[in-house]
């Protein structure tokens, strides 16, 4: 049998494997597909991060605003119960009061602070008077 070189119907470029490319710009083009395919895989993972970033960072700062005004809050209320013990405090140095009186008149003071400041500008024998006043609603 004579081989494929000495067979006059058969030329060499009859045999060549199909898994081989023919011409050389075909590997390049492959090649440049390939490229072009782990570029867009490259970049949609960078904007997958990038995504997963974002959110993370909003995540954060919803997660900061809420803790501010938590301790926003915290604060008022412990500036707002140091106000009161104080208010308790200035009461009970005037005078002879029921537990019952001097808690109302408490009450209305952390409500109102302008009868507040009046109280605290008399003198110490007048505050009793004022907060008799109050206990009777005419002031």
């Amino acid at each position: 049998m004579d081989s494929p070189s000495n067979n006059i119907f058969f030329t060499d470029n009859d045999f060549i494997s199909s898994f081989m490319p023919i011409d050389t710009n075909m590997r390049n083009d492959e090649s440049s597909c390939k490229n072009i395919l782990l570029k867009k895989r490259k970049k949609s993972l960078i904007d997958l991060d990038a995504r997963y970033i974002e959110s993370i960072d909003r995540f954060v700062d919803k997660a900061d605003l809420r803790l501010e005004m938590m301790s926003k809050r915290m604060g008022f209320e412990f500036d707002a119960s140091e106000a009161r013990k104080k208010v308790y405090e200035a009461i009970c140095k005037v005078g002879p009061l029921k537990v019952r009186e001097k808690l109302s008149v408490a009450k209305k003071w952390v409500s109102d602070t302008k009868s507040l400041d009046f109280f605290l500008a008399f003198l110490m024998m007048r505050r009793l008077e004022f907060i008799h006043m109050m206990l009777d609603g005419s002031v």
